[in-house]
């Protein structure tokens, strides 16, 4: 049924920083980033699915240097994930205020509600999921799930622990000394987490099953 439901869409955008991107390690960055996870949920769903993460960026700095980078109206999916770096203040109701979205202030919280809304500017109808990382703050956790409520957008938690646990260090990369890095995957914990994000995505379109049809009928070429 969740593979059934995945194929309602072909086309996606993933908006990221370094757990985007595909980093492992200082010592396996390119063979790791080979691997990320957005080139396992493509080869997983079949959708042609566009890499946008970039290591070290927070989510108004994404905003600032990356959003520009890409045609929105291209994808009918746009996952983001962003909030590791620096992470997001608890100033949602004073940093989003005003119908120009360009406005928003520019904190993390700001830029993060201005992808959004740069996004449905360019593309309407484009079905956007948040998604929260393993190893992100509490407070940043809480913030995306009001964003995500506010928006009216699924959010697929990866801390959720239902389906597997992405904080174990089996799916972490081992630095020097033998230190575990607990923030990026190796590339066992890619496969992982595009695993859990295609469960994910299957239970947001089965959440949004008329928005998803209404969506597709108006898009798709039915004469």
């Amino acid at each position: 049924v969740l593979d059934y439901l995945t194929d309602a869409f072909s086309t996606a955008i993933c908006i990221g920083d370094s757990v985007t991107e595909g980093v492992g390690s200082v010592n396996d960055y390119q063979k790791v980033k080979n691997f990320s996870y957005p080139t396992r949920l493509s080869k997983m769903t079949g959708w042609t699915i566009e890499n946008g993460g970039k290591a070290g960026l927070t989510a108004l700095q994404w905003w600032q240097q990356i959003f520009a980078n890409y045609d929105y109206s291209q994808y009918q999916v746009a996952l983001i994930e962003l909030g590791l770096n620096s992470g997001l203040t608890d100033t949602l109701d004073a940093d989003v205020v005003g119908a120009d979205y360009t406005k928003y202030a520019d904190t993390n919280t700001g830029g993060y509600c201005k992808i959004i809304e740069g996004i449905k500017a360019q593309n309407e109808d484009a079905f956007i999921v948040l998604v929260i990382s393993t190893g992100i703050g509490a407070t940043t956790k809480d913030v995306i799930n009001k964003i995500g409520k506010k928006y009216s957008l699924p959010v697929i938690d990866l801390t959720d622990r239902t389906y597997m646990n992405l904080a174990e260090s089996k799916y972490h990369p081992v630095l020097s000394g033998g230190n575990v890095d607990y923030i990026h995957l190796n590339i066992m914990g890619y496969l992982a987490k595009a695993k859990l994000i295609q469960l994910g995505l299957g239970e947001a379109i089965n959440s949004n099953i008329a928005y998803v049809n209404t969506v597709l009928t108006a898009t798709a070429n039915l004469g």
